[in-house]
């Protein structure tokens, strides 16, 4: 008889990271959380090291939720690691719904 092996996954990971010393900070929002969360909630991950050139920062905010599921807004920003620095930002709205 073979096992079939099922692992809880994360929603979603968000990363903060450093070009410069390759630190990371990694912040993973469960099913559970998510289901908890209200519209405005907000997690982040930031760059641990703190440097303005060639770092990236990702946050997640709810803006809407209902019984089917929730919709985050998720916004990646920093700094790019050329000489002469520029900002960025990208933004990505996702709707995760839930199981019933």
């Amino acid at each position: 008889m073979e096992t079939a092996v099922v692992c809880q996954t994360p929603a979603f990971t968000l990363q903060g990271w450093s070009h410069w010393d390759h630190r990371r900070e990694e912040v993973s929002v469960s099913w559970d959380e998510l289901k908890a969360a209200k519209p405005g909630d907000k997690w982040e991950a930031r760059d641990p090291s703190n440097f303005r050139r060639g770092s990236e920062n990702q946050e997640a905010v709810v803006v809407y939720k209902d019984d089917n599921g929730v919709a985050v807004l998720h916004r990646t920003y920093g700094l790019t690691n050329d000489e002469r620095p520029s900002k960025f930002v990208s933004l990505e709205l996702v709707w995760y719904e839930f199981t019933k």
